[in-house]
């Protein structure tokens, strides 16, 4: 189970997200990921509907949306970003 890509992403993410990590989803097998998971606000709308409701649930200013099934985001850039969303607000 430890390479399965949500896994390799909340690991990879965790740490600079905590308790703002946010797992939208109906399936209750990523509750031991740590996160808080929701289901969609409003069912089969896709992606977009998962980005509406992570959105709607989120309690911080600024977030990220970071799909699973992408593993070529690092931490490194989300680092990177976070270091420069300064320059653009």
């Amino acid at each position: 189970m430890g390479n399965l890509l949500y896994h390799i992403s909340i690991r990879r993410f965790n740490p600079l997200f905590g308790e703002n990590c946010i797992i939208v989803s109906s399936n209750p097998d990523y509750d031991f990921l740590g996160c808080t998971r929701v289901e969609d606000i409003i069912p089969n709308k896709g992606p977009l509907g998962g980005i509406y409701t992570g959105l709607k649930y989120s309690k911080t200013k600024m977030n990220i949306v970071v799909s699973v099934d992408a593993p070529l985001v690092t931490t490194e850039l989300l680092q990177w970003m976070f270091s420069k969303h300064s320059n653009y607000f």
